[in-house]
């Protein structure tokens, strides 16, 4: 019974998948109505299934509900005619510092999981050391430099991974991985029916002030999301597979 049900998760349906991807756009101008908080939570949850290195899930989205916050962050995004029109926004937040809380949730998870003991040895081992050697810089960074003179002079010798070290490494780290989160999100609301265009244009120190965002955070986009209105859609180019795509 069990991998029957298994086999009915796994079973998708291409052609429905391939409807939501083609047909969402960048929209622009939006009706009044907001995403129902329902519709909005179920999206959000499949943002959060997207891919996450180490599982640490270095990633925070905001939806902002406060009308004076609403005004305050549609102005903060230049006035944009989508952050203007749109009922909801939701910020995408790249939290590198969350690599310690998601270590503590992720040794409570392997502590309750029901495995080998030789299994939830080396995952308890690779949280409890690897993961700190990977992130912890010591004090303003001071350590990066060193690991990643270390790691250079062995990927001298053998094949290497370059860690992402220092304050612009994990951001980028973090960033990359919330990046995957908002294609989650985008994808989740044209198949709820709804549409959104992802936001690059904001003034980031003025908006982490308004949502009492650390210094470590780092705003990626902003997500307009609604029901697209008439003349909402700009015309999207797109050029020959061949100049993006290689197979050697």
């Amino acid at each position: 019974m069990t991998d029957v049900l298994l086999q009915a998760d796994l079973d998708c349906d291409f052609e429905a998948f391939a409807k939501v991807v083609r047909t969402r756009r960048s929209v622009r101008a939006y009706l009044p109505e907001p995403v129902p908080a329902a519709i909005m939570n179920a999206c959000l949850d499949l943002a959060l299934l997207a891919p996450t290195s180490h599982n640490l899930e270095s990633w925070q989205f905001i939806d902002v509900c406060d009308p004076a916050k609403l005004s305050l962050l549609r102005h903060y995004c230049l006035d944009q005619p989508a952050a203007q029109q749109a009922p909801n926004l939701i910020v995408a937040v790249a939290r590198p510092d969350f690599w310690r809380s998601g270590r503590k949730l992720m040794l409570e998870a392997i502590a309750r999981e029901e495995t080998s003991d030789e299994l939830r040895r080396l995952m308890t081992l690779k949280y409890r050391i690897q993961i700190p050697l990977i992130f912890m810089d010591g004090p303003f960074h001071a350590l990066a430099p060193f690991k990643r003179l270390v790691t250079w002079v062995i990927g001298l010798f053998t094949v290497s991974w370059y860690v992402d070290v220092g304050r612009s490494g994990q951001l980028l780290w973090a960033t990359r991985t919330t990046a995957l989160a908002c294609e989650n999100l985008m994808l989740a609301l044209r198949a709820a029916g709804y549409d959104s265009c992802a936001m690059e244009g904001f003034d980031e120190p003025r908006v982490k002030r308004l949502l009492n965002l650390p210094r470590a955070a780092h705003v990626v986009m902003v997500i307009a999301a609604g029901r697209r209105a008439d003349g909402g859609v700009m015309r999207q180019y797109r050029f020959a597979r061949e100049h993006y795509v290689q197979r050697v």
